[in-house]
């Protein structure tokens, strides 16, 4: 932990530099300490040895010695004094000599030495001689020793002085001097000092080598760091490759040579409408649209033998319910160092839209080509002038104008403006203008004559083409023939304005144009009203009805003026106003009017049909009159005048229905003479007023009205009727209800009518009525009209004998026939007629 904590910290050149440093004033330190401590030991060493050498001396020999005059021979003591230094110097081998030394008078005086006498280091007893200061300082205070290197002309020495001291006294008697060679006296130091620079040598072996490591470890480092910079980068691109992968807006997979999808993602999945995993291990061909596969496969080819690096091709895949999706492809190579895991990416991009769009662009390229060659009108490009100077005209314009496209076009033979009738030519001009001038759109309407001299509507859009300045270069529009278009407008027109049955004005075009005949006074409104109408409807069907209504109105528009405007304002109701007319004037269009329709009467074979309008008018004559007072006048008026007139017509009617009733069906006018006498006398019999009576003999002669609105076929069929003509046959209660409420003689027997067919048990018909609930005079006319049809030979069966007939009777009596009157029938009306 430590080692490579320093290491990495070694990386550092300023580190290693200071580290270095450090070390080599470290190394000079400890060499001068080893030097020092080895010569500081040595002369240690020597002070201790003179120290010791010092002691052993024999004082009092030192201090006769020191103490012999000068000149006197050497006596014992010298003797016994230089036999000590001389085994001292004999001891130690490293000890060059020793010797004795007094100073006197500054004088150092040699007392004796270790060297045998004679010898050329020997000093002769007292030598005198001129000592050096460093050996008088030896024998003054302090006392301690003293180590000084002499330099002689013998060479170079260190001598040890150590003072010989006279403790009684306290006096320094002499100086003890032990000499070493200088060669050898730094023998211990240098090898002190080799060994020192031997170890400093070895840290900077180590410094170095722990540079080294420090580099190398440094470089690994950073081989580390670039392999965890690497890992991370390629981490990122992964994630940066699954993220472009997974949430591209166009589809891509992975691919082998083997065709296979190795991969793909979310995006090629939705455009092929497959799952992801239903995708991996599939092969492109297995949904390729079979006229694809081969300009795919020979392009894979190509690839897969590297003569093309890549491509891209339209093509179509098919989804699992083989609808085609168009795709865009473009397949790139991928290459890996060592593994294969895909041959090929391949991009997929949906162009569906696209191709639809160019195919709907294409098509409609085409259909526009077609147009502009097929048009009904005229395409075309002119200059803006007042010959309108024909650019470009589609082939249309000879079948609009008569000529060619060709003698158009820059005015060859005739000008567009040519062409435009007269009234329209400086309209046309001053419109165009000003749609330029606004920028809009030119519409308009007008009129041409062709080549032939025929007139024709045309209608034309068009606008302007500018330049970027926004000065027009050209016009370009449409031209068609709108001639039969404006025919339909004035049959729309018409139709608008029309009664679509009779052709006269509706009641619409009555209200508007009545405003504007409001000041032509005197006004004259006429009201008039056909009676009967719903009767011949209810009885004799719509188109009847219908025929009397255009009878009508081909009279009264007859006897109008051109200025009158008449209007069917109603169903059977017309209006009709007549500007500066008074009321004079309208009695005599009125007896007029009633003249023709005596006249169309008086042609009519059945009576049914004849025309009976009651008519009422009233005059304005002051514009301070309503309008809407003078019409409610004239229609009082005809009110009036209808019922005066409106009884006498629908009883012509009505006599004309039964007997027209009496000549479809296959009952006879006995029969309903029979049916009148039977009904009188099974009224008296239960006792009926005699408006009862009244209404019940009508209702014998008129109960089968409703017939009127059956078909012959099945009124007059031989067999059986079918369940179809059943159902219709079971209508002419209803029918003849309908016709009953339209006629004021016959609405007070319109529910009789209705409930003739009602049986006592609930299962009759049209209402399902039951016992009392049937009207009483329906009930009496049931039984007795069942009597009637039993005896009486019909087309389909033979008539019954009486007494069969009343058996019939009795037997459905309190289920189809009420019980009372069936007796009061068989035993007081028929009597023993039955029996």
């Amino acid at each position: 932990m430590f080692i490579n904590s320093l290491l990495s910290k070694l990386h550092s050149r300023r580190t290693l530099t200071i580290i270095t440093v450090s070390l080599l004033l470290m190394s000079i330190y400890i060499l001068f300490h080893a030097w020092t401590s080895s010569v500081n030991a040595t002369a240690e060493q020597a002070l201790t040895l003179a120290a010791a050498a010092e002691a052993a001396l024999p004082k009092s020999l030192v201090s006769e010695l020191a103490g012999v005059s000068r000149g006197v021979r050497e006596n014992s003591a010298y003797d016994q004094v230089k036999d000590s230094l001389r085994r001292l110097a004999a001891l130690n081998s490293k000890i060059a000599f020793a010797f004795l030394y007094t100073v006197n008078d500054d004088q150092v005086y040699l007392l004796a030495d270790s060297g045998p006498e004679g010898a050329q280091h020997y000093a002769p007893f007292e030598q005198e001689g001129t000592a050096a200061e460093i050996f008088a300082e030896a024998v003054r205070p302090p006392e301690a020793p003293l180590i000084a290197a002499v330099a002689e002309r013998r060479g170079d020495w260190v001598s040890v002085l150590v003072p010989v001291r006279n403790h009684e006294v306290q006096q320094n008697m002499a100086v003890l001097g032990i000499v070493f060679p200088a060669a050898n006296w730094y023998d211990f130091a240098v090898t002190r000092t080799i060994q020192a620079a031997i170890i400093v040598f070895c840290l900077f072996v180590i410094l170095f080598v722990l540079s080294e490591l420090a580099k190398r470890n440094w470089s690994l480092q950073l081989e580390q760091e670039k392999v965890r910079h690497t890992g991370a980068v390629l981490k990122q691109r992964e994630a940066l490759w699954r993220a472009v992968f997974e949430q591209a807006p166009i589809g891509i997979t992975l691919g082998s040579r083997e065709h296979e999808i190795l991969d793909a993602n979310p995006a090629f999945a939705a455009i092929v409408g497959r799952a992801r995993e239903e995708l991996k291990g599939l092969k492109w061909e297995e949904f390729t649209h079979p006229d694809d596969i081969g300009q795919d496969a020979e392009l894979f080819a190509q690839f897969a033998a590297g003569e093309i690096s890549g491509y891209s091709m339209k093509k179509r895949y098919l989804k699992p319910d083989y609808s085609a999706v168009w795709t865009n492809i473009s397949i790139v190579p991928l290459h890996f160092a060592e593994v294969q895991l895909a041959d090929h990416l391949c991009l997929t991009q949906d162009i569906s839209e696209q191709v639809s769009a160019e195919q709907e662009l294409r098509e409609s390229e085409r259909m526009k080509a077609m147009m502009l060659a097929n048009l009904p009108g005229m395409a075309y490009r002119c200059y803006n002038d007042e010959d309108w100077t024909m650019q470009y005209v589609s082939a249309g314009c000879c079948e609009l104008t008569g000529y060619r496209a060709e003698a158009l076009i820059n005015n060859r033979e005739i000008s567009y403006n040519e062409l435009i009738a007269p009234a329209y030519r400086d309209i046309l001009w001053q419109e165009w203008q000003r749609v330029l001038a606004a920028k809009t759109v030119f519409k308009y309407e007008y009129q041409i004559i062709t080549a032939a001299g025929e007139v024709k509507w045309v209608y034309e859009q068009g606008q302007g083409i500018y330049d970027e300045e926004g000065q027009v270069e050209a016009l370009e529009g449409l031209i068609i023939d709108v001639s039969a278009q404006k025919k339909r407008e004035a049959q729309i027109k018409y139709l608008s304005e029309r009664d679509f049955l009779t052709g006269l004005y509706n009641r619409q075009y009555f209200e508007e144009q009545k405003q504007h005949l409001d000041a032509n006074l005197p006004l004259t409104v006429i009201y008039c009203d056909i009676n009967g109408v719903k009767l011949i409807n209810d009885a004799f069907g719509h188109a009847a009805g219908d025929k009397l209504i255009i009878d009508a109105a081909r009279i009264l528009n007859s006897c109008c003026r051109d200025q009158d405007l008449i209007a069917r304002t109603g169903g059977d109701e017309f209006t009709i106003l007549l500007p500066d007319t008074d009321s004079r004037t309208a009695e005599k269009l009125v007896a007029q009017i009633r003249a023709r329709c005596r006249e169309h009467n008086a042609a009519q074979t059945n009576e049914a049909f004849c025309l009976h309008i009651s008519i009422g008018f009233a005059t304005r004559e002051l514009p301070t009159e309503e309008m809407s007072l003078i019409i409610k006048r004239a229609e009082d008026n005809m009110y009036r005048r209808k019922l005066l007139e409106q009884k006498s017509s629908h009883s012509a009617i009505v006599s004309s229905i039964r007997a027209a009733m009496l000549a479809r069906s296959q009952e006879t006018e006995e029969h309903a003479e029979r049916l009148t006498s039977w009904c009188r006398q099974l009224g008296q019999v239960l006792g009926l007023k005699q408006t009862e009576i009244d209404n019940l003999l009508l209702l014998a002669t008129l109960h089968d009205i409703g017939k009127m609105g059956i078909d012959d076929a099945i009124l007059n069929k031989p067999g059986k009727l079918t369940e179809e003509e059943w159902i219709m046959m079971r209508k002419h209660p209803e029918i003849g209800y309908r016709i009953a409420m339209s006629s004021p003689d016959l609405i007070h027997i319109a529910d009789y009518i209705l409930s003739h067919h009602e049986r006592w048990d609930g299962t009759g018909y049209p209402q399902g009525l039951c016992r009392e609930k049937i009207p009483l005079l329906s009930r009496i006319l049931a039984v007795v009209d069942a009597y009637d049809a039993m005896t009486e030979d019909r087309a389909y069966r033979k008539a019954l004998s009486p007494r069969a007939a009343v058996a019939e009777l009795q037997q459905h009596a309190g289920t189809q026939f009420d019980p009372v009157i069936v007796e009061a029938f068989v035993e007081k009306v028929l009597g023993g007629e039955s029996k």
